[in-house]
């Protein structure tokens, strides 16, 4: 069986949520070895073995949360958004309220433990601040398996976008005559990329600055 890892869930739930990629299902997998969320595996003859896979991606995860991907069959699983005119609220049990109504109990081991590094208020204040763009859960009964945010599945095909458009650059012929609009975009991606490098290196600077003064 090839598969992809869903959601990675916390010990008491005996299992991990996978997209069955055979199968082209989402189901809840028990297997003894420990697995990583998204990240996909071929299991056979009781052997786990992580793979590379082109056939599915992060991207593509996001797309399915946000019904823009539906080669999926969710079964019992179903994915619910919400959006900035709710109000979503946590409790210190990972519960999780929508407008005051029990959506169910967070059991995604990556957010339970973001929950208890960063302290349910700044993790609320957190969750409200995505919420403006949109929040999609993957639920069964009254079970969170996963929340997925828009901000990420739009930055995801921003990056893809401008990953496509810089290898169509690179590999044009020298012959080529390069259009103004496209040489304009490429112009705007490296902008871009230039302002983040900025950002890192000056993290970096800072970093290195306190490991200095602190010696």
């Amino acid at each position: 069986m090839r598969f992809y890892v869903l959601g990675k869930c916390i010990e008491e739930e005996k299992g991990d949520i996978i997209i069955n990629l055979d199968k082209r299902s989402i189901e809840k997998l028990q297997i003894r070895e420990h697995l990583l969320e998204d990240t996909t595996y071929v299991f056979a003859n009781g052997e786990l073995i992580e793979i590379k896979s082109m056939d599915w991606s992060i991207k593509e995860t996001y797309l399915l949360a946000f019904g823009k991907n539906r080669k999926i069959q969710g079964q019992e699983y179903k994915f619910i958004r919400f959006s900035k005119e709710q109000e979503i609220t946590l409790d210190e049990n990972f519960f999780m309220y929508v407008d005051g109504n029990l959506i169910g109990r967070i059991t995604n081991e990556n957010e339970i433990n973001i929950i208890k590094k960063e302290g349910l208020e700044k993790t609320q204040r957190m969750v409200n601040r995505l919420l403006t763009t949109g929040i999609t859960a993957l639920v069964k009964g009254k079970k969170i398996y996963r929340m997925f945010t828009y901000e990420k599945l739009k930055s995801l095909v921003e990056e893809e976008d401008h990953q496509i458009s810089l290898k169509q650059y690179l590999n044009k012929d020298s012959d080529d005559q390069i259009e103004g609009e496209f040489l304009e975009q490429i112009r705007q991606e490296l902008r871009i990329a230039h302002t983040k490098i900025g950002r890192v290196l000056h993290a970096v600077d800072k970093q290195i600055k306190s490991t200095v003064s602190d010696s």
